[in-house]
């Protein structure tokens, strides 16, 4: 659930009533708002690009009321606005006066529109003020500060939201002078989207409500005391009454001052369960650091098997001294080359052999002196390579026999086709700090084994790490807990290869392993050969409708062979079924060529869609990029 609709639920609770969104967008908020269940939803979106985007969105939901106009101050009913070629930044302030650097280079154009006041919005939907009513501002901070009226129809709502980078200053250009609210610190953390949270002043309010109770009660009193000096039979009979109506008020006063005190006492044993739950808390976190110092010792006893393996790498040492050598020998070659071309010279001259014969002779002999060179290099290179991966093949042999011996268990293989182990660390450490509900895999192999391991390993830390939510529980029920990775693979021979390892290693009932065979496509008017997996990836949108899911996702197929821009497609099958999700899409082998080309087509795809996206370049043997979509 996004910051916003935490805090809502914290100051709310359940009762809430109708919240107002003003500067709604697309609607990427919508489904966690619409979880805190309010009785009415209204959202304002001047965009016609947006509004039609926030339409499609809210079609699910028969409490939402949408509104496609421009909200304005109070007493306002048309103004000047500035819009910009993407639609997020339309702005009440003129370009020239913006000091936002991201419009600084956008295409814009001056519109004259005409808006609805904001104390004309609020007044046209009756809102019940007895309800915690929330009002939402996400609009152009730039006009905070341009104070306007006081608008006292605000008083409906029990708290504002303001969504801005910028300090509020105690006004603002929609609200006016915020006398009738005061600014209360935010109830979650202040490290992702920034808000304002103002909370309605009821004491100043219910203030002046006692003051008007007080004149009328006085201008009251004053009549009885008129009509007591006309008659002094009737002010006995009036003075009789007037001391059961204060003992009564007396009594009530009585009762809710015991109210008052069994509210407090409640508030205290709140307090007290509260405590509780914190000494929890700092219980587990005592359990959190003796797991990472038992981590942190078997990370030392591996940092020692790798000083162990020093060795090998000075085989890799002498490899390169013998490489030298043999350089210096092909040296030696191509002088005694030089010197019986010298001597053929010579020969040539002593003959006195004609032009032709001569320049054809000297070809020949460049043509063999350069594939003698050729082949050499050739030779030079696959020697090296060959030492090379000896090498790493050695050391992970020596890492497998040392765990063979120490658990009786064989270590995966990381090098040659599967993926590499620095990607592998890279994807383990975000499987730990993420916490995915899902990993989706295109391809199988060593991958599939890491990430099951991976999974079945967090799956056992939860009790111990962590109190687990009902909502997190919920969460796992629906969508299958003993399924945590849905693996696609094309080739049955593969397929067959990874489902029984994943058998062997009893690690069968955390993968939802897919035989998936290459079909016709067509992605972006082009046609492709990739994966048959659009039922499976429905079953996983149906599972994940109520809520939104935190996904990780690795792009390892189908392989090049079978194509030009062969992984191109998966953007697309995952943005058309689980495109509302958050999705942190890995591509392996990204050094390549044609893996560059796939990553820039990507991002123009997610430009045209308004996909909001955050991208990173992993540093690794064969290159890895990492694509975060509604990060």
């Amino acid at each position: 659930m996004e910051p916003l609709a935490l805090a809502i639920q914290k100051v709310a609770g359940s009762n809430l009533g109708t919240v107002c969104y003003i500067g709604a967008g697309s609607g990427s908020w919508l489904d966690d708002i619409a979880v805190l269940k309010p009785t009415k939803l209204l959202a304002y979106e001047a965009s016609e690009e947006l509004f039609s985007a926030l339409k499609n969105k809210c079609k699910k939901y028969d409490f939402v009321e949408l509104h496609n106009q421009w909200v304005l101050p109070k007493g306002v009913g048309e103004c000047e606005v500035t819009t910009y070629q993407n639609p997020r930044y339309n702005s009440l302030v003129p370009k020239e006066n913006s000091f936002s650097h991201a419009k600084s280079n956008l295409d814009y154009s001056v519109q004259h529109v005409s808006g609805i006041p904001l104390e004309q919005a609020i007044d046209a939907q009756n809102i019940d003020a007895s309800k915690n009513n929330v009002l939402i501002l996400d609009i152009d901070a730039e006009l905070e500060e341009l104070a306007a009226e006081a608008n006292d129809n605000l008083r409906v709502f029990s708290s504002i939201f303001i969504v801005s980078k910028k300090k509020f200053s105690g006004s603002h250009y929609l609200l006016g002078n915020s006398a009738d609210f005061i600014e209360c610190p935010q109830v979650i953390s202040q490290d992702v989207i920034p808000f304002t949270m103002l909370i309605r002043n009821n004491e100043k309010l219910n203030e002046a409500k006692t003051l008007e109770d007080t004149q009328q009660k006085l201008n009251k009193k004053l009549q009885e005391v008129e009509t007591e000096l006309a008659s002094a039979k009737e002010a006995l009979k009036t003075y009789q009454s007037k001391n059961e109506e204060l003992v009564q008020q007396k009594d009530k006063a009585v009762d809710a001052l015991s109210q008052k005190d069994k509210e407090l006492t409640s508030k205290n044993d709140a307090l007290s369960e509260l405590n509780i739950t914190l000494t929890h808390a700092q219980g587990d976190l005592e359990e959190q650091k003796k797991w990472h110092s038992t981590h942190k010792e078997r990370a030392e006893k591996y940092l020692a098997e790798l000083e162990k393996s020093k060795s090998t790498a000075q085989k890799a040492q002498q490899l390169e001294s013998d490489l030298n050598a043999q350089i210096k020998v092909n040296t030696e070659l191509k002088d005694e080359l030089s010197t019986l071309k010298n001597q053929l010279d010579a020969a040539i001259e002593s003959t006195k052999l004609n032009n032709n014969a001569l320049e054809t002779i000297t070809e020949q002999f460049k043509h063999m002196q350069q594939d003698a060179l050729a082949d050499l290099k050739s030779k030079l290179h696959w020697k090296i390579d060959k030492g090379l991966n000896n090498a790493v093949k050695q050391v992970e042999s020596f890492i497998g026999v040392q765990r063979f011996l120490e658990k009786g268990e064989i270590s995966m293989e990381f090098h040659g086709w599967p993926i590499s182990s620095d990607i592998a660390l890279y994807l383990l450490g975000q499987i730990k700090e993420r916490d995915y509900d899902l990993i989706i895999e295109f391809g199988s192999g060593t991958s599939t084994q890491l990430f099951a391991k991976a999974m079945e390993f967090k799956a056992l830390q939860e009790p111990k790490s962590e109190k687990t939510s009902s909502t997190k529980v919920a969460n796992k029920v629906e969508s299958g807990a003993n399924s945590s990775v849905v693996t696609f693979e094309h080739n049955k021979k593969y397929f067959e290869k990874t489902q029984k390892l994943l058998k062997q290693k009893e690690l069968l009932s955390m993968v939802k392993l897919v035989h998936a065979p290459l079909i016709d496509i067509e992605s972006n008017g082009e046609s492709f050969l990739y994966y048959d997996c659009e039922t499976e990836l429905n079953s996983i949108a149906s599972k994940f409708a109520k809520h939104s899911a935190k996904m990780l996702v690795l792009v390892d197929g189908p392989p090049g062979s079978t194509g030009p821009l062969a992984r191109l497609p998966a953007l697309n099958k995952l943005l058309n079924v689980l495109g509302h999700h958050q999705l942190d899409i890995v591509l392996d082998d990204s050094n390549r060529a044609e893996e560059k080309t796939i990553i820039a087509k990507w991002k123009e795809t997610l430009e045209a869609r308004f996909v909001p996206f955050e991208e990173e370049e992993i540093p690794c043997e064969k290159g890895a990029y990492v694509l975060r979509l509604n990060p």
